[in-house]
């Protein structure tokens, strides 16, 4: 179980000093539009543990700023962790982007780290079972995070089997669909050798 803390948003889209504290598991955001909610969920939460996906850097980064930063403070199983994500602006059209992690020992230790090496790192903590190579984490989107009416497309989508296919990562029982199917073969071929051994 994840439960996030504190949130610390740096020159982020709308936000240029915001500090976030949290106290419950269960996060509701209401408001305007425009007012922020998306902000927090995607840059302060998304971001952070999942990186960038198939956000563009530039998005993220409050216009005409030369640095930002998200960092997140977060448990898992009781266990305190940091992570956060500069983005620098090295010129016009190129902006850096940095990761630094910690186990809960404070913001002043924290090392930084690869990106590639983060994202995996956060997907074991949360134990998110996601292909390799795929950019944005389906389980998190749909799951922890669901984007305004994202989910009712999952929902009512006409493809049976790509509905089927993220609920069941969502819930982690995907397994069980492995084991159905192994199941299903395994009681086919008893059942042929049975007749076949029936005709002799």
């Amino acid at each position: 179980m994840i439960f996030i803390d504190r949130i610390i948003l740096h020159n982020i889209r709308s936000y240029t000093d915001e500090d976030i504290t949290l106290h419950t598991a269960r996060l509701f955001f209401k408001g305007d539009n425009g007012a922020g909610k998306s902000t927090i969920i995607e840059a302060g939460i998304d971001f952070p543990l999942l990186g960038l996906g198939e956000v563009n850097k530039e998005s993220l980064l409050r216009d005409r700023q030369s640095e930002g930063y998200v960092t997140l403070f977060f448990d898992v199983d009781n266990k305190k962790y940091i992570i956060q994500r500069k983005l620098i602006r090295t010129s016009k059209y190129n902006i850096d982007h940095k990761c630094y992690f910690d186990y809960g020992n404070g913001l002043n230790n924290l090392k930084e780290i690869d990106t590639k090496l983060l994202r995996k790192e956060v997907l074991k903590l949360l134990n998110f079972k996601e292909p390799s190579g795929e950019k944005k984490s389906r389980i998190f989107r749909y799951a922890i995070y669901t984007p305004q009416d994202e989910m009712l497309a999952v929902l009512y989508t006409k493809d049976k089997n790509e509905r089927l296919d993220t609920i069941r990562r969502a819930f982690r029982i995907e397994e069980y669909k492995a084991a159905w199917e192994n199941a299903t073969n395994v009681a086919d071929t008893i059942r042929k050798n049975y007749i076949s051994l029936g005709d002799k």
